[in-house]
């Protein structure tokens, strides 16, 4: 999956993991397919292959959703993975934090996943 979307110049969807293509190339999935352990390891890997990528996972962990996001060297100057987990998190009612490069979050308000999203997604390709 890493090596399709290395190769992406336009925006799409493989297997449920949107991509977008512009100065940055940004990924983001909120699919039931995906574990913890997916998404820390896709997340490092990706932005280790691509400096210019940015990665943030969302998904439920028990009674609560979690938040796993990564931003490579360069795209982490001006999409903070510190600063998306956060937000994102405290739109669920919880926490988040961690630095430029990788953060993670949570939270237990699950009526509020689909503005959580539309909240990761702003920051990320905006």
């Amino acid at each position: 999956m890493l090596e399709q979307i290395a190769i992406l110049s336009s925006n799409r969807v493989i297997d449920e993991i949107e991509i977008s293509v512009n100065s940055i190339k940004s990924c983001f999935t909120n699919s039931k397919q995906y574990d913890e352990f997916f998404h820390m390891n896709f997340g490092k890997k990706l932005v280790k292959e691509n400096p210019n990528s940015v990665y943030v996972g969302i998904f439920e962990s028990g009674p609560t959703i979690r938040i796993i996001a990564y931003s490579g060297d360069e795209a982490s100057k001006s999409k903070n993975a510190g600063n998306i987990a956060k937000s994102v998190a405290e739109i669920l009612g919880g926490a988040g934090g961690g630095n430029a490069k990788f953060a993670q979050g949570g939270g237990k308000d699950t009526s509020k996943i689909d503005e959580a999203i539309a909240q990761a997604k702003s920051m990320i390709v905006g």
